[in-house]
């Protein structure tokens, strides 16, 4: 288990929103502090010295992430553009700490504080992990380990905000990700599953001798296609000529298709889910995969609130300070007069307005009565979570805790769809801010203005499909890959290098991806970017789901899944199996394989329904006089003893569900083809028959005399071989009720 946070504006070197800040510590929650603390009892405000492993790979991409996302903005809210000197300050800092090696013990100290958050501070002055760290785009995530505790640092601009209050929790199926039901025949193995998969995505397959890798994930086949053919110059009779190559016609002919099989379509299924679903590696991105959200740097924040058939409305976020109202206060002061200017004020509308509150809510007011009206809205932000400054306007204000700053959320006017459209299909450099901003949005839906404005209609209005609990858990949909008899095809050949993909971390990805073949890297890319079953509207992203992974391409992990480069089994990924233990399997599976699997025994018991009631099959076998049939289950609790007692063995008993009753009963027919013949050719054939009267019968020959002798299957029919031999067949299952061992006869 990992806990991890999503760095704040106060916990970071670099914004992507105005404001001034002073802060030289990170603060972490108290499942942070647990992780170095243990059940410790420190006093309120303890400091202690901390040791974490850091590593190398995790401060280079962070600072090539601040290099390539440059304007940012500091500390003090200056606009920081590319420069050498940033370039070699940052990784001078990791050359010097980390030198050649990887992974590097790091020493802070923690204050511990039950009061308010407790934070982590003192950083090492050669290497300073605040110096690597963006606003909303980086996440520290604390793990421990046999060997002590980690820390990765994720850089990622995919996710722009996260409500971490209250945190919003990732949730799969309490269910074993690969799991083989075992047991006898008929015990209800592939039941069991269709009890358990019940109303999910279910792809089936079936192994058997011929089965391999391509027949398994997928290959390249010919296929009967319609295929355009150009048209040919053609002479006819009269002496006209068609022109070469002016059009083409339709003609079916053979060509060359990969086609998918049963694990390539899960696994593009599984994945489809995870993203529908937003599972975005335990973290939920204002309920949406593609961030709605998106910064203009000195501007603020925008946020698209609603989308119809004319437009778009957002809403705007930015910052305010104290002392740039106070800036704008002293201007509307003049000869200890208050006045708002006459006509528009580019930039200061704001504060101008809030001036204006405190104008009006102060009685008797003069210049020096800033500091009181100030307090007074402070007062009540804290009361009313917003305040009407102006009539036009309700600004929603939430306040820093030094109170010296105010967080501004406002409505703005909407943008319209063709002056959006416009921009979104001009491919020029030069538009405007805002707009480029909507249209990169939309770009991340399709490539199509219609069809990628339709699609962000849905996500904003409809919520795209997200399911939510009341209790803040996201519940990622489960794709199931159901394989059917596992043991009957070779396992090691069928599998090939997805073997290695078996191995699961315990965040149920992966733990070592595969690189992909060319032919199949290239179907992923294809179903991921254009197939109406498998297209992806929004991005993969799931930094950090494999520790300490590097890409072969200079991508990261979520561009090399989604580009077919990397095969991952995503979480929601179920792959179970059911294995026949009586079968003489052509080929045993390895312990290597096996030991990649939870096993659950189907043990053999009494059928039930859907419903769960017992079912109460009889064998239209009539026992007594009055025409009383034999109950199925009372037969196989018999049978199976005889077995046991014969073979030694479990493996070739019979499960309840062997076969199948019509209305509640097994017809003689099904009993003789399928019981009866299953113990003769594969229960006792091999252990003869002289230990038991079961398969021996007493006949009258010519003369009337009785003679003992070896029952044959074919008994078991009349001449004719067309209908069962009602009366042998009632004579053995009488011997088989009852029967009963040697040591009892003695």
């Amino acid at each position: 288990m990992y806990v991890e946070k999503r760095l704040a504006r106060q916990d970071t070197d670099y914004a992507i929103n105005p404001g001034n800040n002073n802060e030289t510590s990170i603060k972490i929650s108290d499942d942070i502090c647990k992780i170095f603390i243990d059940n410790q009892n420190l006093e309120d405000k303890t400091k202690i010295s901390v040791n974490f492993f850091i590593y190398k790979s995790d401060f280079v991409k962070s600072a090539c992430g601040i290099l390539s996302s440059l304007p940012l903005l500091d500390k003090h809210g200056h606009t920081i553009g590319f420069r050498m000197q940033l370039y070699n300050d940052l990784f001078s800092q990791i050359e010097s700490f980390f030198g050649d090696e990887e992974k590097v013990s790091y020493n802070a100290e923690l204050l511990y504080n039950k009061s308010r958050n407790s934070c982590l501070q003192g950083f090492n002055k050669i290497l300073n992990i605040r110096a690597f760290t963006v606003e909303s785009w980086s996440t520290i995530r604390f793990q421990k380990k046999n060997d002590g505790v980690h820390m990765h640092l994720i850089f990622s601009k995919k996710v722009d905000k996260i409500n971490e209050k209250p945190k919003q929790e990732i949730i799969t199926l309490d269910y074993p990700l690969q799991q083989i039901f075992y047991g006898a025949p008929g015990t209800g193995k592939s039941h069991e599953i269709k009890i358990k998969t019940a109303g999910e995505a279910v792809i089936r397959t079936t192994f058997h001798p011929d089965s391999d890798y391509s027949t398994f994930v997928g290959a390249y086949k010919p296929v009967m296609d319609d295929v355009d053919i150009q048209v040919v110059p053609l002479v006819v009779n009269n002496g006209i000529s068609l022109e070469q190559n002016k059009g083409t016609y339709k003609e079916r002919r053979i060509s060359y298709k990969f086609v998918m099989q049963a694990f390539l379509k899960a696994y593009l299924g599984a994945w489809k889910k995870y993203v529908d679903c937003n599972a975005n590696f335990g973290l939920v991105a204002n309920n949406l995969k593609v961030s709605l959200s998106f910064a203009i740097p000195n501007i603020g924040k925008y946020t698209v609130i609603s989308v119809d058939s004319n437009g778009l409305k957002l809403s705007k976020e930015f910052s305010i300070s104290k002392n740039k109202v106070l800036y704008v206060w002293d201007r509307l002061w003049k000869n200890d007069v208050f006045e708002i200017p006459i006509g528009p004020q580019p930039g200061a509308s704001l504060e101008q307005a809030i001036g204006k509150w405190i104008y009006d809510v102060i009685d008797n007011c003069t210049s020096s009565c800033f500091d009181a009206g100030w307090n007074k809205l402070v007062e009540q932000i804290r009361e009313n979570g917003s305040v009407e400054v102006q009539k036009q306007q309700v600004y929603e204000l939430t306040l820093h805790e030094s109170e010296e700053l105010l967080f501004v959320k406002v409505k703005e006017a909407g943008k319209n769809r063709n002056t959006l459209k416009t921009v979104f299909e001009d491919s020029s450099e030069t538009k405007p801010q805002l707009d480029s901003a909507i249209v990169e949005i939309l770009k991340q839906f399709s490539n199509s203005f219609d069809e990628a404005w339709e699609k962000l209609k849905m996500a904003v209005n409809e919520g795209n499909g997200l399911e939510k609990a009341k209790d803040n858990k996201v519940y990622i949909k489960p794709q199931f890959l159901i394989i059917e008899e596992i043991n009957r095809g070779n396992c090691a050949q069928i599998f090939g290098d997805l073997f290695q993909l078996l191995d699961r971390s315990s965040n149920g990805f992966s733990e070592y991806p595969i690189e992909a073949d060319m032919d199949l890297q290239k179907e992923i890319e294809r179903s991921f970017r254009e197939s109406k079953a498998f297209k992806l509207i929004n991005d993969i992203n799931i930094e950090g789901a494999v520790e300490g992974y590097t890409s072969n391409y200079g991508a990261t992990l979520s561009e090399d899944v989604k580009n077919g480069r990397v095969l991952l089994l995503p979480p929601n990924l179920y792959i179970w199996a059911t294995m026949n233990t009586s079968d003489q399997s052509l080929f045993p599976i390895d312990s290597a394989f096996k030991r990649r699997w939870e096993w659950k025994y189907i043990k053999i018991r009494k059928g039930k329904d859907e419903n769960g009631y017992e079912l109460d099959w009889k064998i239209d076998v009539k026992m007594d006089d009055e025409g009383n049939l034999l109950p199925w289950w009372d037969f196989i609790n018999k049978i199976n003893v005889i077995i046991a007692s014969m073979t030694s063995s479990a493996d070739k008993q019979l499960g309840f569900f062997f076969c199948r009753a019509k209305d509640g009963v097994i017809s003689e027919d099904i009993f003789v083809s399928k019981v009866i013949f299953y113990l003769w050719n594969d229960v006792f054939k091999d252990y003869g028959f002289e230990d038991t009267s079961l398969f021996r019968f007493t006949t009258k020959d010519e003369s009337g005399t009785e003679r003992e002798r070896d029952l044959t299957f074919p008994d078991f029919y009349d001449e004719d071989g067309e209908k069962v031999n009602t009366e042998r067949l009632t004579d053995f299952v009488k011997k088989v009720m009852n029967w009963k061992k040697k040591e009892e006869d003695d």
